[in-house]
């Protein structure tokens, strides 16, 4: 085989094992709950919008910082591990494997627009890109 063939193919080779491996690696991308929607919507995928060591929401209105980890390539408990959830932090967070999420979101915003909800439909598509640009898909 002549050498420049042979370069070419190995630097072939090299660059499908580079994308291979960008394309299969893990990823995760926090979010605000709120990215998901109002929590009348989110709640039986997310949980509640209060700190989940509590028993119900604070009766006069207040800001939960609940974050939404969204995790491709990794498993739910190693996710777990590097999200702890932390009551004396005040760190909350929940879990959604990529697939789970954009199944979610397009359910979701297929929804909002048969209900003539322009305006959710049009934050969850921002949500969805959100996603997906962040797992660089």
């Amino acid at each position: 085989m002549p050498a420049k063939l042979f370069q070419r193919r190995a630097l072939r080779a090299v660059a499908l094992a580079l994308l291979a491996a960008c394309a299969a690696a893990p990823h995760r991308l926090v979010l605000p709950y709120a990215a998901f929607g109002p929590q009348a919507m989110s709640f039986e995928t997310l949980g509640f919008e209060w700190w989940q060591w509590q028993p119900h929401g604070d009766s006069r209105p207040r800001h939960y910082d609940v974050r939404v980890v969204v995790y491709r390539g990794l498993s739910e408990a190693q996710i777990r591990r590097e999200y702890p959830v932390d009551a004396a932090r005040e760190k909350d967070y929940r879990y959604i494997e990529y697939g789970k999420a954009l199944e979610y979101v397009d359910a979701n915003i297929a929804e909002a627009e048969s209900d003539g909800m322009t305006e959710l439909a049009g934050a969850l598509r921002r949500t969805r890109r959100a996603i997906v640009e962040g797992f660089g898909d």
